[in-house]
């Protein structure tokens, strides 16, 4: 009978163990809920506001807000892994080195480290982020049915004069061949890598907290004021579409028969399908000025130099590559780059401001 008791008060102390470790880990995935509830309410309302926008005009068949949902998080964590490689190979050496004999239990005890409730709590918020691109997409391509002057001809007539009376584009003709691939991978490959695999890095990231916020803001904020409203303000379609838009196939022709990339012609074929059929798609709709590319890309390098700032001589570098790969492959004029790198500096010193201020103060 003793041993009996003694068993059931054992199997109740460890039931209460199980449940303060439940209610203590219920406890942090609150504090990190509430810590991004300022975010969650930005995207909500963004995403209701668009919503509201495509039932007014009519328009409800475009608004596609889960569209990215499964892609984002499939797309973040494959990036990621590749972001956190070096720091994984990293981690097992300093595994090793602090305890040569068990290096698998301290590589554990580094990952418990890192991993904790804001991993759930990112998560959720990766997720929050696909609804916002989906309602992002969906308002772009609600731009035509709207906005029917483009500015192509005057972004095209800017581009030249800053150029010296020369297209920026013919500056950069000599990049052919492999050297073309090479900054077509960048320009879309590592691009891709880079703003999914950062974000979601941060998204999930337990350090820096203030700048993780203002990040994440700036890049919402960059995607509505950049990719939304100036695109709306200037409409235009870009060099590869200048004859879409204006029905002047000459224009630009020395430069899209010179772009070699499949993978660039097939996502432009794409693209100008989509757009032809007044249909919704990943990736779809098409609005050159600014190049979110470039503004997404000045981001990531003003995160970069928050973490170190030699790592912010590589983001200026990457914003570079950018540019120049956004010209000489037909997506944008050059200053859409230079509109997108002014803007993407002062929504990042916006969102610093408002990140210090206390309704974010309170919510870390």
């Amino acid at each position: 009978m003793y041993e009996q008791g003694a068993s059931i008060d054992q199997n109740r102390g460890g039931v209460r163990r199980v449940s303060r470790v439940f209610e203590r880990h219920a406890a942090a995935i609150r504090v990190e809920l509430t810590s991004d509830v300022l975010l969650y309410l930005f995207v909500g309302s963004y995403v209701i506001v668009v919503g509201i926008a495509a039932l007014l005009m009519g328009d409800s068949g475009k608004f596609w807000p889960f569209l990215y949902v499964w892609a984002t998080l499939s797309m973040s964590s494959s990036s990621l892994l590749v972001v956190l490689a070096p720091f994984a190979l990293f981690a097992v050496a300093v595994a090793i080195r602090r305890n040569p004999l068990a290096p698998f239990s301290e590589l554990l005890r580094i990952v418990r480290s890192v991993i904790g409730p804001r991993v759930l709590s990112g998560t959720l918020l990766l997720c929050i982020i696909g609804v916002f691109y989906g309602a992002f997409t969906s308002a772009k391509n609600m731009l035509p049915d709207i906005f029917h002057y483009h500015w192509d001809a005057q972004l095209a007539k800017a581009d030249q004069l800053i150029g010296g009376g020369v297209d920026p584009s013919q500056y950069l003709m000599g990049i052919r061949g492999s050297e073309l691939t090479a900054l077509n991978f960048l320009y879309g490959g590592v691009w891709h890598v880079l703003v999914f695999g950062l974000t979601a890095f941060v998204a999930l990231s337990k350090s820096h907290e203030q700048v993780r916020k203002q990040f994440l803001l700036a890049f919402l904020m960059c995607w509505i004021i950049v990719g939304n409203v100036l695109a709306a303000i200037f409409y235009s379609g870009g060099p590869s579409f200048y004859d879409l838009f204006t029905g002047d196939s000459t224009r630009f022709s020395n430069l899209t028969q010179s772009i070699t990339p499949a993978i660039t012609l097939a996502e432009q074929s794409y693209l100008r399908e989509f757009f032809k059929a007044g249909e919704v798609g990943i990736g779809t709709g098409i609005a050159a000025f600014p190049s979110m590319h470039v503004t997404a890309a000045t981001l990531i390098a003003f995160l970069l130099r928050s973490m170190d700032k030699r790592l912010g001589w590589l983001g200026i570098a990457f914003v570079a590559f950018i540019e120049i790969g956004s010209v000489r492959l037909g997506w944008h004029y050059a200053i859409d780059g230079y509109a997108g790198i002014c803007s993407a500096v002062i929504v990042w010193w916006a969102a610093g401001k408002i990140v210090s201020n206390r309704p974010f103060a309170l919510s870390r």
